[in-house]
């Protein structure tokens, strides 16, 4: 996997940059990352290495690191989605730039109650998602074509819960992330 050492994205693979230093999750700063996100114009042919579908299960493919940033490409096939999970102590924002995804965000009630869904949205290029410490949603590609979209996480993402929505029970889980 190609990961870049630099502080800060080549804007020729996604088209933007982000900040040197971390960002707080405040509404500046998501409005200020929600622009950016929107505008994304990706090099395909500089993206390519980071585009693979696996068969089994959706793929993440991070392609930069530092200690404030992560950023990840995620692939998914027709059917494939995450289970409910939150983003333990990061923060990030998400857009598809192929295809549509479908998120439904839910509320927690307690380890024996059931995830209460708030509201669900059909994800297009250039939409934007928020996701903030109380962000507990499952990302779903229900649409018959692939989709991959752009995921950035400050700090990166090292460890989050995943939810059983039937029951609200809670674990740890380590995000795996794909080579």
């Amino acid at each position: 996997m190609h990961e870049i050492e630099a502080f800060s994205l080549h804007p020729e693979l996604i088209g933007i940059s982000l900040p040197d230093a971390p960002v707080a999750a405040d509404l500046a700063a998501q409005a200020r990352l929600s622009e950016l996100l929107a505008g994304l114009n990706p090099d395909w042919h500089l993206m390519a290495p980071f585009i693979k579908f696996d068969a089994a299960q959706y793929s993440r493919h991070r392609f930069f690191t530092s200690a404030q940033w992560e950023a990840l490409v995620i692939c998914w096939l027709p059917g494939q989605g995450t289970v409910a999970h939150d983003h333990g102590q990061s923060w990030g924002i998400s857009s598809p730039i192929f295809g549509t995804l479908t998120e439904t965000n839910y509320r927690i009630h307690g380890e024996e109650a059931p995830l209460e869904p708030l509201v669900t949205s059909h994800m297009v290029p250039g939409a934007v998602s928020i996701e903030t410490a109380d962000t507990v949603h499952v990302v779903v590609n229900a649409s018959p074509l692939p989709a991959v979209s752009i995921h950035l996480y400050s700090p990166p993402l090292r460890r989050h819960n995943a939810y059983d929505i039937f029951t609200g029970a809670s674990w740890p889980v380590a995000p795996q992330v794909s080579r």
